[in-house]
């Protein structure tokens, strides 16, 4: 990528897309990046751009009212939540998270308990979408320390970073990569 940032996101409004994350990506990549091959599928389902010359990398995302697709020069993850008053987000962060998510939740006030729930949700399910597995990447075996991943081994050193621009009171974005240091992050909206 050259001189360009560490990472775009491209962020459209979901009335206007029809055919969501996948096709707006091919879309990018055709009018931005100039490659006109499909995405390629990975071996646990993950679409992929073909590494045909400059490593180029996506993943993408869609909540609410919003979709988004992150490409950077090396393998990310990202993902966006609308943040929800949900009756069962307790008994959700228990099941889906290790100890210390789940305290992360439980131990917020009750009325920031929907924001702190989606912040550790995304954190864990960018880990997933970087992994390239997804749910097959057990949420629960995800660790996170601060904005670093410390679980499972192959995932140890990722660093994750708020995707900025989403209104916060509304949505949580998060990106998922091995960056030492935090990437520029570059949001264009659609």
């Amino acid at each position: 990528m050259g001189s360009d940032p560490a990472v775009r996101v491209y962020a459209a409004p979901r009335r206007r897309l029809r055919h969501g994350v996948r096709r707006y990506a091919e879309f990018i990549l055709r009018g931005v990046y100039h490659r006109n091959d499909p995405l390629e599928i990975g071996p646990w389902g993950k679409p992929e751009v073909p590494q045909n010359g400059d490593p180029l990398y996506f993943s993408g995302s869609d909540s609410g009212q919003w979709v988004i697709c992150a490409f950077a020069d090396r393998p990310i993850g990202v993902d966006l939540q609308e943040i929800k008053k949900d009756p069962h987000i307790s008994k959700t962060a228990r099941r889906m998270f290790d100890l210390s998510g789940e305290n992360r939740v439980l131990r917020a006030p009750r009325r920031w308990r929907p924001r702190v729930f989606a912040e550790a949700w995304t954190q864990r399910e960018a880990v997933m979408k970087w992994s390239g597995r997804g749910f097959n990447l057990p949420m629960k075996t995800i660790v996170i320390d601060g904005s670093r991943v410390t679980g499972p081994a192959d995932c140890e050193g990722l660093s994750l970073f708020a995707i900025p621009g989403f209104d916060e009171n509304r949505y949580a974005a998060c990106l998922c990569g091995a960056y030492k240091e935090k990437p520029q992050i570059e949001v264009i909206w659609d």
